[in-house]
């Protein structure tokens, strides 16, 4: 009976765990749609031929006290080791970014032209592109269609010019070798004949694609919502799109990064240190329940007649990879003491990576990445990881085994106590407790590996699903991605049988019938939850159950050696 009890306990709590995991902690997600063009960091799209780079020009004549007249949208080009990056005169914003990359390369069959770069940002205007300024509460008028001229242009940087409202701005982004950083120095130059007191605005637009909303943790892809991030006063503020028309954020205090993010990509940008006085404020907001933005306001810095002032941001566009995030510094501001200043470390910006148990997964990643450094292939990483976390738990999985064991041979004794006592629910616990007691036998014992597996399991699930090494890593065969599921279902059937073997093999307790009711159920379940789950895990849950099936014969193995010992010991 206890047995029977402690099995459905563990199930429920399992089925209960998922289903809050589901509602609470997973983003919706649907099957994949045809590309559609998206804003900021964007479900990644695939890449269309290359804007043309427009030459070098001289510098035009900008008239600050009046307002230029805006005229088509132009476009000119960077490119780095890994990424090709567009930029438009409308805004002087990153209208599209392109990973060029091996890893981000099209394959046969992705649904792009073979070999294709991968677009992570698509804006239809530079408007409403990622790294548009503002200046919000200045004193001067700074329109959204301000005149943005092309003044130079090298291999390594583009340089913007606008003026309105008394004041020069001047925007200058110059890549950084082999990463997926940019810089970014707004220069504001005031000519307005007074003193001003800007406030500079930074803003980065983020599209929740409506066909990648719904479905949830059963739907056939993982999630991969837009949201929109902020690290204020080391909190940091994650709201999906579609709940911010209603809800907006308006937080102040040491803001150390924002971001459009999402599972394997991220749009972010560092402000300039912040001396601790000056008080900066992270805005979220969304026109729609597809599109929204997050925006960093700095402080007010007085800029007398003829005065300058640069502010340098560091830009990250690219994949999630948690070193080069964590290298991610924000820039010293000149003319400000910033107290105690910001180093990479500060910023953290590798806390964009959205995973569960951090304490758990990080170290999980990094032990991942050490057995894909010399296996070379991410599949046989999760293999010998499963192995270790196998070993790890040896202790308390044998120990549970035993009790197993012990328990199934407690069945008749306990079935006797069932007869003499049937009527005596109360008198019958107790007498079955003791006789468990007597015989050394732990009934909460085949529940610790389960307690112990379960936070694991959540991590790996998180760490699979949103690590980006893993996004389209093959293993073997058919299976390109580990971070999809599996499109075949092959390894969750095989999971499921050996889950089925593996409970056929466990000794049955004291209701052997429940268990054969549940050696069926519980597979048949399981196998329905990894269709939907990443490959990567089905496969780190076929491994340890492959592995629990040797475990449970070593076990049954050693017990019929103890048995055939033990007549020899009384003869």
């Amino acid at each position: 009976m206890e047995n029977r009890r402690n099995l459905i306990v563990a199930v429920v709590l399992c089925i209960g765990i998922l289903l809050v995991w589901d509602r609470f902690f997973l983003p919706k997600s649907a099957p994949p749609p045809s590309p559609a063009p998206v804003a900021g960091a964007g479900t990644a799209r695939k890449a269309g031929p290359a804007p043309e780079t427009q030459p070098k020009e001289a510098a035009p004549a900008l008239a600050p006290g009046g307002r230029a007249e805006r005229g088509p949208e132009r476009t000119v080009s960077l490119e780095t080791r890994d990424a090709r990056y567009v930029f438009s005169t409308w805004g002087a914003s990153v209208k599209a970014v392109y990973l060029t990359g091996p890893q981000f390369r099209a394959k046969t069959g992705d649904g792009r032209p073979k070999g294709s770069a991968l677009e992570i940002v698509r804006a239809p205007t530079g408007d409403a592109a990622p790294f548009v300024i503002g200046f919000p509460e200045s004193g001067f008028s700074w329109p959204d269609d301000v005149a943005w001229q092309v003044v130079s242009q090298t291999p390594n940087q583009v340089r913007f010019a606008a003026a309105a409202g008394g004041v020069t701005v001047t925007k200058i982004f110059s890549t950084v070798p082999e990463s997926y950083q940019l810089r970014l120095d707004v220069e504001v130059h005031n000519q307005s004949g007074g003193s001003l007191a800007p406030r500079l605005s930074l803003t980065i637009p983020g599209r929740q694609d409506p066909d990648k909303k719904g479905g949830g943790m059963f739907s056939y892809a993982v999630a991969s919502v837009e949201e929109m991030v902020c690290l204020v006063d080391d909190s940091i503020e994650r709201h999906a799109v579609e709940g911010l028309r209603e809800d907006p954020i308006n937080k102040s205090g040491v803001v150390k990064w924002v971001a459009a993010d999402e599972r394997f990509f991220t749009i972010a940008a560092v402000p300039p240190q912040q001396d601790l006085a000056d008080t900066r404020t992270c805005r979220q907001t969304a026109s729609s329940e597809e599109a929204g933005a997050v925006t960093v306001v700095l402080g007010p810095l007085t800029l007398a007649n003829g005065d300058r002032h640069t502010y340098p941001f560091a830009l990250f566009t690219g994949p999630k990879y948690r070193d080069l995030l964590a290298g991610v510094a924000a820039f010293p501001m000149e003319g400000v003491q910033a107290k105690g200043g910001l180093s990479a470390a500060d910023v953290e910006l590798d806390s964009s990576v959205n995973v569960t148990f951090a304490f758990i997964s990080r170290p999980m990643m990094a032990t991942l990445r050490a057995f894909h450094g010399f296996t070379q292939n991410w599949g046989l990483a999760i293999i010998l990881l499963t192995i270790l976390v196998k070993l790890i738990t040896f202790y308390p999985a044998h120990k549970a085994l035993l009790s197993g064991k012990r328990m199934a041979k407690l069945a008749p004794k306990v079935a006797e106590l069932k007869e003499k006592y049937g009527n005596d629910r109360e008198r019958l616990g107790r007498e079955t407790m003791a006789l468990y007691k007597a015989q050394g036998v732990n009934v909460l014992g085949g529940c610790l590996p389960s307690l112990i597996q379960m936070p694991i399991w959540i991590a790996l699930y998180s760490t699979l699903s949103y690590s980006v090494e893993l996004y389209r890593a093959s293993f073997v065969g058919y299976i390109h991605d580990l971070s999809s599921p599996d499109p075949y279902y092959i390894l969750p059937l095989v999971m499921g049988v050996t889950m089925f073997v593996q409970m056929r093999m466990t000794p049955a307790g004291t209701d052997p019938q429940q268990q054969k009711i549940m050696s069926v159920m519980m597979p048949v379940m399981f196998t329905f939850f990894q269709i939907f789950l990443p490959s990567g895990l089905a496969l780190y849950v076929l491994t340890n159950y492959t592995l629990g099936i040797v475990h449970q014969v070593i076990v049954n193995r050693l017990d019929k050696q103890t048995a055939k010992l033990r007549p020899a010991k009384a003869s």
